[in-house]
């Protein structure tokens, strides 16, 4: 099993856990880290945006908006850094947000727009 399938298997199995209400140790498993009151940040049904505030390993210490934290796993997008934007759900980073380019239209009319990322 791949890298990648491992991290998904692990990531089910903890939040299966969760649910259950008997959290898994170790990797995708429920943290109930969120404001002192027993959930966690991301294992409702939809991912969230969470910003790195803190990388150690394969692991990243993650905030909300409303200053919630949480350890994330993020094996799957890859190498994060402070001040990154991820989309994470179940305790698992899914994609890396990028900021969005400013449209041609927004721009004033002596700003070219930006070139295409490769």
């Amino acid at each position: 099993m791949s890298a990648a399938a491992d991290a998904v298997a692990g990531a089910a199995a903890g939040a299966a856990g969760a649910a259950a209400g008997a959290a898994q140790p170790g990797f995708g498993a429920c943290s109930g880290e969120a404001g002192g009151d027993g959930e966690c940040l991301t294992c409702g049904d939809v991912a969230i945006p969470l910003t790195v505030v803190e990388v150690a390993g394969a692991d990243a210490r993650c905030r909300d908006e409303a200053g919630r934290t949480e350890t994330v796993a993020v094996e799957l997008v890859g190498p994060v850094g402070v001040g990154d934007r991820l989309l994470v759900h179940a305790g698992v980073a899914i994609e890396v947000l990028r900021p969005e380019l400013p449209s041609p239209e927004t721009l004033p009319p002596e700003m070219p727009p930006p070139e295409p990322e490769a």
